[in-house]
């Protein structure tokens, strides 16, 4: 497996050579110089639409200055399509690229990382070592909308426990020095409490990905400043609907908002986690709260994680088992009159001055 592993980071050796020989003379290549956390991310770029696929969500994150420190993540990409230099021949014979396919040297650990989730999706490589990545990507034109509101994802759900992060299927809102963390599995209403708290001024870090920094208190970090709007509820976001971007519409795929465009103010890029909450559709008129113990909250906060997310080491959920024993959780049972949703958030998070 290690001559395996050896193979694969020869691989990365010659994605880079390519781009930094061929394409990078050739094409214009855009650049983004991102600040996470205090942590310095570079990400190069050729193809226009690849650009364009990912620069919105992560646009509140660019560094106006050049990070200091060496960069924790030095990523390349380009389009085959749109450039027409193809991609240095693999080392290997890959299997059929399927939903879920994943590759990892040695198995079971933190080495090198290579994933392909549908030959569209393209190649996504990781060395933790070197802190260098890639996505190779055949055509960039017709990527799925999941990729324009949360690009990059696999790399980053590999590369942030190499820097002490968790990667979280969470939604994130604050207000002052304060954010309430928003729990559950898909359909438990993160998104739309998220969206509605943006929209009624509380600060927003996320709406079902971000990042956790163990700490005392724990500190959420925004990843992604986008929004996305299941297209049967768009109508209840007006000030949203005509903001959508909806770049592949088809079955399945929502369209994404992007705060940060629209509404610079209310982003913000890290708050202290002070509350838990655990949305769930009441069908009631009402919102109200409901205390909850650390239990019920890590049961709706690790399952989804766990799977939309796929952490590997134990250590993931001994950090989540310590963030709901620290803060306070809640169940919001949420009403029908949405407008009455936020204050009621507005004013817990006061509460725990």
């Amino acid at each position: 497996m290690h001559d395996a592993a050896a193979l694969l980071r020869l691989h990365l050796d010659q994605v880079f050579d390519r781009f930094e020989t061929q394409v990078l003379p050739n094409h214009p290549v855009h650049e983004l110089q991102l600040d996470l956390g205090g942590h310095a991310i570079r990400i190069r770029s050729a193809g226009g639409p690849l650009h364009a696929s990912f620069s919105p969500a992560l646009a509140h994150l660019v560094s106006q200055t050049r990070p200091g420190g060496s960069l924790t993540l030095d990523l390349v990409a380009w389009d085959e399509a749109t450039t027409g230099i193809p991609f240095p021949s693999a080392p290997w014979s890959l299997p059929s690229l399927t939903p879920g396919t994943r590759l990892t040297s040695p198995p079971d650990s933190r080495g090198f990382r290579l994933a392909g989730a549908t030959p569209a999706d393209g190649i996504h490589l990781f060395d933790p070592d070197s802190r260098r990545a890639a996505w190779l990507l055949p055509d960039a034109r017709h990527l799925p909308n999941v990729h324009h509101g949360l690009p990059l994802l696999t790399t980053f759900k590999w590369w942030a426990p190499t820097v002490g992060l968790r990667l979280l299927h969470a939604g994130c809102v604050g207000l002052a020095d304060r954010a309430a963390l928003l729990v559950g599995t898909g359909g438990s209403g993160k998104s739309t409490t998220s969206l509605l708290c943006a929209l009624a001024g509380l600060d927003f870090l996320s709406d079902d990905i971000c990042l956790l920094k163990p700490a005392s208190p724990p500190i959420a970090l925004s990843l992604y400043n986008s929004g996305k709007l299941h297209r049967d509820h768009l109508q209840r976001f007006p000030d949203l609907a005509s903001r959508a971007v909806d770049p592949e519409p088809a079955p399945g795929e929502k369209p994404v908002v992007f705060i940060h465009h629209h509404f610079p103010e209310r982003v913000v890029l890290h708050r202290p986690v002070r509350v838990l909450l655990a949305p769930r559709v009441s069908g009631k008129p009402e919102t109200t709260l409901e205390p909850i113990a650390p239990g019920e909250a890590l049961r709706a906060l690790a399952p989804s994680t766990f799977v939309q997310l796929s952490p590997d080491d134990a250590s993931t959920f001994r950090d989540l088992a310590s963030l709901v024993r620290q803060v306070p959780s809640f169940r919001v049972h949420l009403g029908t009159r949405t407008d009455e949703i936020p204050p009621i958030i507005r004013g817990l998070l006061k509460s725990l001055e």
